[in-house]
């Protein structure tokens, strides 16, 4: 919305109004007669140029107009087209980065979680990138999820993975967390029994272990040899 023509919220029952970017123009009387209207608040960085006459008419003494720090709108306690401005408006940001994230080995998995950001940057937290690769300083691929803790499966066991986390909201991406890396146990290789090898005149061989024969159809005594 760029303009708002005049009488156009004329003795509505509008409490607040949040005016966005980009609007050049208020209307005459366009919230004249608003008894109920406290707060008026600009989330452009430029004040409308052009207001007309009478706009907040007959509205409260309590009304006040909010904007960013960083815009041309006058001060706190100063006075706007008729308007007193009182606190600005926070600065929407993207979020602060997550932390304490920790990463727990499993069988074949890693588990990650870690804590939401301490800083919003006025807009609520949508989720979360997980960025992972098998080098430091490798290629990464990125994860996302809308909850602070995730189970990264179909690893390679005796590999070690590296990772890093970061928050976004509407307002964009967070710096990545500290990185953290964890090395997945190596499969123990499975135990393999004996070898039994026929050496005619019935004698069986057993890998690593001493056979004696005696005779076609008798027992043979084995023992493990000493290392």
């Amino acid at each position: 919305m760029t303009d708002i023509g005049g009488y156009a919220f004329y003795e509505s029952g509008l409490t607040s109004v949040t005016l966005g970017s980009g609007l050049t123009s208020i209307g005459g009387s366009a919230f004249s007669g608003c008894i109920d209207l406290s707060s008026i608040s600009f989330r452009g960085p430029v004040a409308p140029p052009h207001v007309g006459q009478y706009w907040i008419n007959d509205t409260s003494a309590e009304v006040r107009g909010h904007a960013y720090a960083a815009s041309n709108f006058p001060s706190p306690g100063e006075v706007w087209n008729g308007l007193t401005m009182g606190d600005n408006i926070e600065e929407l940001s993207a979020p602060s980065e997550p932390y304490g994230l920790t990463a727990v080995p499993g069988d074949a998995d890693v588990t990650l979680t870690w804590n939401d950001t301490m800083a919003d940057g006025g807009s609520p937290t949508i989720g979360y990138h997980i960025y992972w690769s098998t080098e430091i300083d490798g290629d990464v691929a990125v994860i996302t999820t809308n909850s602070t803790n995730y189970t990264h499966q179909g690893l390679v066991d005796g590999s070690t993975y590296y990772y890093q986390v970061s928050a976004y909201n509407a307002n964009g991406e967070s710096n990545r967390s500290t990185m953290v890396n964890v090395t997945l146990p190596a499969t123990s290789a499975p135990t393999t029994p004996p070898s039994f090898l026929d050496t005619g005149e019935g004698q069986a061989a057993v890998a690593g272990l001493a056979i004696l024969s005696v005779g076609v159809g008798a027992f043979a005594l084995w023992r493990r040899r000493r290392q």
